[in-house]
């Protein structure tokens, strides 16, 4: 009879030892899973912050040369992709008075925008990428591509 007691002790605390590990491993996935919910929710807000940054530099450009009057110009470089790799498409609304940038974040499109202060533009406002040109007038301001 007390062989059999030591099996039944063996046995429960090898019940105990699985339950034990269980509960421990669902833990650790709740905890991992937690925190790859905090890192994508960094990383989409981090994206986020650089997609306004180059939607803000490009209204920025363009506020300067409008307040600066005519024949005043800048060159400014965009480079087509965020800084941690997003590729972006800038594009500007003079309607709306906006530049806009769109980009892709896990499947998701996103978007931003910037206040610009005149709707009076005109040339190359879709996909802005590369060495822009902007130049006032007494008319307006051009955006133009350089090579």
């Amino acid at each position: 009879m007390s062989h059999g007691m030591t099996m039944i002790k063996k046995t429960q605390i090898s019940a105990d030892f699985i339950i034990t590990i269980s509960i421990s491993l669902i833990v650790f996935l709740a905890v991992f899973y937690i925190a790859d919910n905090r890192n994508t929710a960094l990383r989409s807000y981090e994206a986020g912050l650089y997609a306004r940054q180059e939607a803000d530099r490009l209204a920025l450009e363009l506020n300067s040369i409008f307040i600066a009057g005519p024949n005043s110009t800048s060159t400014i470089f965009f480079a087509g992709i965020l800084k941690d790799g997003t590729p972006y498409n800038l594009t500007l609304v003079p309607l709306k008075r906006t530049a806009n940038i769109e980009y892709d974040f896990e499947g998701l499109q996103r978007q931003h925008q910037a206040g610009i202060l005149t709707a009076n533009i005109t040339g190359d406002l879709m996909n802005i990428r590369g060495n822009i040109m902007l130049s006032s007038s007494g008319r307006g301001i051009l955006v133009e591509r350089q090579p």
